[in-house]
């Protein structure tokens, strides 16, 4: 079996649509072979060092094991970067602007003065943006030879740039809204209080086998946030670190499942509201039963989504987390 080596790498990009290219980074290293992306810190906004005037770098911070060699994951990672529209043309200039720039920072620890590869990065222990979103991912994080990225990141903010050259970006996902939620019940309310009033007599009895499944992926929604919002925060020493990937198909499965909650909610709302005033006949009494369970049914997915998708928020504050302990 082959030895799975743990790593850190610095991304950044300057250039044409900077978070998409990062996005796309991350899911390109999470291919490669042997290789799994354990963590993806939060983004920051940083000044260009060196070089000519050009555009402000987004910058972050993975940390990946792989099974790859140093060497096979430099070429790997310059292989990403050309796919990107980096070209590595010699005597162009060294801090100029490019689309994508990744950097193996430490590599399993090891120490090597290669040309080729130098590990750890020779730079890393003066770059802020590099310290400050692996600080965020790592408090207690350090750098080979040079001592814990917290002391670090301090000098660098001292002696570099400062606070303002480095400045963390806020959450790129917008949270859904609970007044979009209850837009889009009212209207499918209305939607199908309308609609009843052309079919309902030629419709069967409305049947309550939805309740169950809809109770059922509520709390398959709920465990799995809380138990992201743990391994998010680090509340609980000893979980495994949650990919990033999933992270991200988790919000999404969370918006469309709170869409899709807040429809059946409106529907069944509207279902009661056009039988409220035919509730004498047995009927639509055991209909408008039906559509108060599926309601509240509904209600409580909505909940358990919007609870899933907060879940999956990295802390603003990276000493939030900390503090909780």
């Amino acid at each position: 079996m082959t030895a799975s080596h743990r790593v850190v790498l610095s991304v950044g990009s300057n250039l044409g649509d900077r978070l998409g290219t990062l996005q796309g980074c991350v899911q390109a290293i999470g291919d490669l072979p042997e290789t799994d992306v354990l963590a993806v810190s939060p983004v920051y906004e940083t000044a260009p060092v060196g070089g000519p005037a050009q555009p402000d770098y987004l910058n972050a911070v993975l940390v990946i094991e792989t099974g790859l060699a140093p060497r096979d994951l430099l070429a790997a990672t310059q292989r990403i970067e050309a796919d990107f529209g980096r070209a590595r043309v010699e005597g162009s200039e060294r801090f100029g602007p490019r689309t994508l720039d990744i950097d193996i920072i430490v590599f399993a620890g090891e120490v090597s003065d290669d040309p080729v590869l130098t590990l750890p990065h020779p730079r890393a222990h003066e770059r802020a943006f590099v310290l400050a979103p692996w600080h965020d991912l790592d408090p207690a994080a350090s750098l080979p030879g040079r001592g814990a990225v917290a002391a670090l990141l301090a000098d660098a903010l001292l002696t570099g740039s400062g606070r303002d050259g480095v400045r963390r970006q806020p959450g790129t996902v917008k949270p859904t809204r609970i007044s979009t939620l209850l837009i889009i019940a009212v209207v499918c309310a209305a939607a199908g209080w309308l609609l009843l009033r052309a079919v309902y007599a030629k419709l069967p009895p409305l049947p309550w086998t939805g309740v169950p499944a809809l109770l059922i992926a509520a709390v398959a929604e709920a465990w799995t946030g809380r138990d992201l919002k743990a391994r998010i925060s680090g509340r609980r020493q000893g979980l495994k670190p949650v990919s990033p990937l999933f992270v991200t198909r988790m919000v999404a499965l969370a918006k469309a499942t709170s869409v899709a909650a807040a429809i059946i909610a409106g529907f069944t709302a509207g279902f009661d509201f056009y039988l409220a005033g035919s509730l004498n006949a047995s009927t639509p009494r055991e209909d408008a039963l039906t559509a108060v369970i599926t309601f509240v049914a509904a209600v409580v997915l909505a909940c358990a989504a919007l609870y899933l998708e907060n879940s999956c928020r990295v802390p603003e504050d990276p000493d939030a987390a900390q503090a909780d302990h």
